[in-house]
């Protein structure tokens, strides 16, 4: 089986399977949650709001693998052929990429919050940092994403 054909038929199981549970959830949704005007909610939670959540850990767990496995391959693949500068330029990237979180991470705020109704664990300076670690990261990727937009066509006539 081709690799275009196994990913499209991948695509369609997990677009079904979306349907499925987004279906479900919607419904199975318990008649508590339908309030009528001044009336005091039952329940706090939708119930199949686990089972939603458990599809979205999947997804994510599944993305992470994939993207994982795709950069690995892709590297070995790279390195073994005649592309030895891309393959030092993918490294630079991934070098970059580790710097910017590292830096990031430094410089995040570590003061535990107030925060009214709250009793978790996860308010302490180590996920507070990595919190604001992972904010800074993605707003610096993308600025970078849009400047590299608004310049790449003037490289490209350059060229």
């Amino acid at each position: 089986m081709k690799l275009e054909k196994l990913t499209s038929l991948v695509l369609i199981a997990l677009i079904v399977l979306a349907v499925i549970v987004i279906g479900s959830c919607y419904a199975m949704a318990p008649e508590s949650l339908v309030l009528s005007d001044l009336q005091e909610p039952t329940e706090p939670n939708d119930p199949n709001t686990g089972t939603f959540l458990a599809y979205i850990y999947l997804l994510l767990g599944l993305t992470i693998t994939v993207t994982i496995f795709a950069a690995i391959s892709n590297f070995i693949v790279k390195l073994g052929s005649d592309a030895r500068g891309k393959t030092l330029i993918m490294l630079g990237g991934f070098g970059v990429l580790l710097v910017i979180m590292l830096i990031t991470y430094l410089t995040g705020d570590g003061t535990p919050m107030h925060i009214i109704g709250y009793e978790g664990d996860e308010n302490t300076s180590g996920w507070l940092k990595i919190s604001d670690m992972l904010l800074r990261t993605a707003y610096i990727l993308i600025g970078i994403a849009v400047i590299s937009i608004i310049v790449s066509p003037f490289f490209k006539k350059l060229k």
